[in-house]
């Protein structure tokens, strides 16, 4: 799913043992003590730890070198290395080996978007909160698409914040790098998905060939979620899921007919029954309907995310100068309150 621009992918250097120089295997390991583990999972474990060095928090994924050999992991190396530092989308500090074990240094950052909004604001952000964080988040997501990747899980929980507010996304398990539309090349990928919540329709239905579109439309549910406090659509199969988007979002026969021919371009064996929507209206009047009292800027921008054709998604660069955004005085004012919040 990297897509075949192999020429562009930057060689990510692990720091391996030296038996020569003993020392050398183990000044990373001493530079960092361990706190408390404030995560597990089935590719290792996460451990908070003070690095000696700064006196900074770090939070350290640590697992088994027979995990790193996997090409997913590998992948993520090399993705983590084409991301150099940006204000939005966390930093890559160290990664070090010691025995069988790798050690992969982030910043530490204490809440994802998902225990955030349970903890402090189980109703939703808001309509100025949400726009703060969103344009953090589209900032993010901009830079990580100029790279030429496509994260394909952005979700509340892949949404870190900080605690004066500055957003950071994580998790670049399932990332992948496509070749620049320019290079006519093929974007096939593999259809590993993440949370079908926030899954655009191809991607549900089993499509392949799709590039950061797929990032926009989860920019969209997202959207909706931070406004009103819980996902929009939240089924627990990937086709009740897309089915769902189909009815909430009144999509027309004709639309439903462009995918079942995407599904024949890859030899799919079965097509998707068409389902009749209750009445015929665009993506800006099917979210009136929904949440009639939010702003029509408001109303406009998601609905640019969240069209059911990719290619009538808008990109991150159009969206950051949505109305939304670009009236009044907003982008002035935050833009001087993240400066300091930076620093």
């Amino acid at each position: 799913m990297y897509g075949n621009n192999n020429n562009n992918n930057k060689k990510v250097t692990v720091k391996a043992c030296n038996k020569n120089k003993k020392d050398s295997r183990d000044t990373d390991n001493n530079w960092y003590k361990p706190i408390e583990i404030i995560g597990q999972g089935s590719y290792g474990t996460v451990m908070k730890c003070l690095d000696k060095r700064t006196d900074e928090i770090v939070a350290i994924k640590k697992i088994t070198e027979s995990i790193v050999n996997q090409p997913d992991a590998l992948r993520e190396f090399i993705i983590l290395g084409r991301l150099k530092k940006h204000d939005h989308v966390i930093s890559l500090l160290n990664i070090f080996r010691k025995k069988t074990f790798f050690y992969i240094v982030f910043p530490y950052v204490q809440y994802n978007m998902f225990d955030y909004m349970i903890e402090f604001y189980p109703d939703g952000f808001g309509y100025l909160m949400t726009k703060e964080f969103m344009i953090q988040l589209i900032r993010g997501v901009d830079y990580i698409h100029e790279k030429s990747v496509v994260h394909r899980d952005l979700k509340p929980q892949n949404i870190l914040v900080t605690g004066d507010g500055v957003v950071k996304i994580c998790d670049m398990g399932i990332s992948r790098i496509i070749c620049p539309p320019s290079f006519n090349a093929d974007l096939t990928v593999t259809p590993e998905m993440g949370t079908i919540w926030y899954q655009a329709p191809e991607v549900l239905i089993g499509l392949q060939n799709y590039g950061t579109e797929v990032d926009i439309w989860s920019i969209g549910m997202i959207f909706i979620e931070w406004m009103i406090g819980d996902p929009f659509i939240k089924k627990n199969t990937a086709m009740k899921q897309y089915k769902s988007i189909i009815k909430q979002f009144s999509i027309s026969t004709r639309d439903q007919k462009f995918m079942n021919e995407k599904l024949k371009e890859i030899n799919r064996v079965y097509s998707i029954n068409y389902i009749t929507t209750r009445i015929s209206e665009n993506t800006v009047e099917a979210l009136t309907r929904h949440y009639p009292n939010w702003p029509i800027d408001l109303i406009e921008i998601v609905s640019k995310c969240v069209q059911f054709k990719p290619s009538k998604r808008k990109t991150t660069k159009t969206l950051l100068n949505e109305s939304y955004f670009v009236n009044g005085n907003f982008l002035k004012v935050f833009s001087y309150e993240l400066k300091n919040k930076l620093k």
